[in-house]
């Protein structure tokens, strides 16, 4: 007889595989049976920990959210400097996907969910995109109270800078192979701090 795992290493397996398998099957297409197998538990096991398939999925979305926040947002802790701190956040997003793709693939699956999910999941990604745009528009702000960037309509330029790493993610997302997140992290920063920079 096996030794039995403990319940807190249990929840994190299968919260991996079932990043694994939503992100290569999408929702529809993943099924607890296989989550359970890939585990090396019962179905009945993971129903101790989440009540059900939208619930794990849920908590796998909480789950990758907070590798991009440690990944991404923790670093930011102390940086004063705008300049420093955006391109941070370019270079940490393209490094945190690289690193990470199967987080990038889950978060697309919301597109494909059962309606009851999509709506969930779109109102998050909205918030999301406004919560992103504050962010950068503040740090762009604070360049502008410190001299540093022109003067500017800071959510303007948040909703361009947004949008071209979410485009160069979608594009990379959807063939690996030609696109350089290195390169584009450095191309975003290049036309940004060219518009931005006094």
């Amino acid at each position: 007889m096996s030794p039995r795992k403990p319940r807190g290493a249990v929840h994190d397996e299968v919260l991996e595989a079932a990043l694994e398998a939503f992100s290569k099957k999408g929702f529809k297409g993943t099924s607890l049976d296989e989550i359970a197998e890939m585990v090396g538990i019962t179905k009945g096991a993971i129903y101790w920990h989440f009540k059900n398939k939208v619930d794990l999925y849920n908590a796998v979305d909480e789950f990758a959210t907070k590798q991009w926040d440690s990944f991404v947002l923790e670093p930011l802790r102390g940086v004063a400097d705008p300049k420093t701190k955006l391109e941070k956040v370019i270079k940490g997003t393209f490094e945190f996907c690289s690193a990470n793709p199967m987080v990038f693939d889950f978060m697309m699956t919301f597109l494909e969910g059962p309606l009851v999910l999509q709506s969930k999941m779109r109102k998050k990604v909205i918030d999301s995109y406004v919560l992103d745009r504050i962010f950068m528009a503040g740090i762009i702000s604070d360049g502008i109270k410190k001299g540093q960037f022109k003067d500017v309509d800071p959510m303007v330029c948040a909703s361009f800078l947004v949008g071209a790493i979410d485009g160069i993610l979608i594009q990379w997302s959807l063939d690996r192979s030609s696109i350089d997140l290195n390169r584009m992290s450095s191309v975003i920063q290049r036309v940004l701090f060219q518009g931005l920079q006094k």
